[in-house]
């Protein structure tokens, strides 16, 4: 999973702003149901496992009796859930104990599903985690027929080790099983569409995801049918004087016109009413049209794909005027010296990555951070945000 990123940006002003990489602010999850809601574990083999309760979020299970199993590997098993024949699923859970030097090994390796057919084995994975529990999962395994199952935690007691309830615990947390190829974030029971991306402005506007999603529970645009929506279109400013900043990455840059996936919209409305509503790619390059008099005006820098970029568009006081950035650095090109048409210079927006239902100029990569603020940012103030990112998106 990605770790909480908060980059030294410049913060006053925001309106809006999203970052799929800041999991304990803004990037909540992938919508989910877990299956495994309520459930833990069911038993470890040889021990007798009693639960006591809730400390600190942790289930708390206390064992007691004498280890003589050997070498057997699934000594701690996680409760079943019925999988469906031919589904794919994904596991995980968080498990620990305070008495590690009873134990060969514990929680290592990942979580393993057996005693039925499978069409497919899935990955086992195992994180040792700083406070030393073990983040262990299975991804993307699928039985052959629909049965009820537990997860066996690779976990082996030394033989003819005694255990006390008084003194010995096992503790577990975030245990998920979803219907996914992938494990996403951990619910307690299910995440929808409209829970999975808070915008960390303060201003509250909900953000509904309708993208696809890696292996990593990361969204991401597939020119074909995905887009961020905040429900309705927002308008942020009637005038200009304002900021569009975005961290974009595209497995196929826009080239051609031809209204579907080329303009390549950042962002975008139902309604059509400003020059903003048109910021995007075209012809491989940044492009904004201007809608009176009609025509487009570009950036001068080629885009390449298989890249990130940092990408702002700025729209200074009066609305006359715009400029374009990319990696921090003003664009050249065709924008600069146009004089734009005031009574166009606001700033709408319902939907990142696409224009609207009837032109969907939709991105093929990625947009993992969009934000919008109410004032035309400085040249410094851009420098400064583009460089808080530079190192995590490996820009140029």
């Amino acid at each position: 999973m990605p770790n909480k990123v908060g980059p030294n940006t410049v913060n006053d002003s925001i309106v809006f702003n999203y970052d799929t990489g800041d999991v304990a602010n803004s990037y909540i999850g992938e919508p989910t149901t877990n299956l495994a809601s309520g459930l833990g574990l069911i038993g470890m083999a040889g021990i007798s496992l009693s639960y006591i309760g809730l400390e600190y979020g942790w289930l708390k299970y206390s064992m007691s009796g004498t280890f003589t199993g050997g070498g057997y590997p699934y000594i701690m098993y996680l409760d079943p859930v019925s999988f469906t024949g031919g589904q794919y699923y994904s596991t995980q859970a968080i498990v620990k104990t305070n008495v590690p030097t009873k134990f060969n090994y514990f929680g290592a390796s990942g979580v393993s599903y057996v005693n039925e057919p499978k069409n497919a084995e899935g990955t086992l994975t195992q994180t040792t985690l700083p406070d030393g529990s073990s983040y262990v999962t299975r991804s993307g395994f699928a039985y052959t027929n629909t049965t009820a199952q537990p997860g066996y935690l690779f976990t082996n007691p030394i033989n003819n080790t005694t255990f006390d309830a008084s003194t010995d615990f096992v503790y577990l947390k975030n245990f998920q099983i979803e219907q996914k190829y992938h494990c996403t974030q951990y619910t307690p029971s299910s995440r929808s569409a409209t829970q999975g991306l808070l915008d960390i402005s303060g201003t509250n506007n909900t953000i509904t995801l309708a993208t696809s999603y890696d292996n990593n529970a990361q969204p991401y645009f597939d020119a074909t049918d995905d887009f961020m929506s905040l429900g309705s279109d927002v308008t942020f400013k009637t005038t200009g004087g304002w900021t569009v900043e975005s961290i974009v990455y595209y497995n196929g840059v826009a080239g051609n016109y031809n209204n579907t996936t080329s303009p390549a919209n950042f962002i975008g409305a139902e309604d059509i009413i400003h020059n903003s509503w048109y910021w995007s790619v075209l012809e491989n390059k940044l492009a904004l049209w201007n809608i009176s008099p009609g025509y487009w005006r570009y950036g001068s820098t080629i885009l390449q794909p298989n890249r990130w970029y940092y990408v702002a568009l700025v729209s200074l006081d009066g609305g006359t005027n715009y400029q374009f950035y990319l990696n921090g650095v003003a664009e050249g090109g065709d924008h600069v010296a146009q004089i734009w048409n005031p009574n166009y210079s606001g700033l709408r927006i319902r939907y990142i990555g696409k224009g609207n239902n009837s032109n969907p100029r939709l991105v093929n990569g990625r947009i993992n951070v969009t934000k919008v603020y109410n004032r035309a940012l400085t040249s410094t103030e851009i420098q400064k945000n583009y460089s808080q990112y530079k190192t995590r998106f490996n820009l140029q």
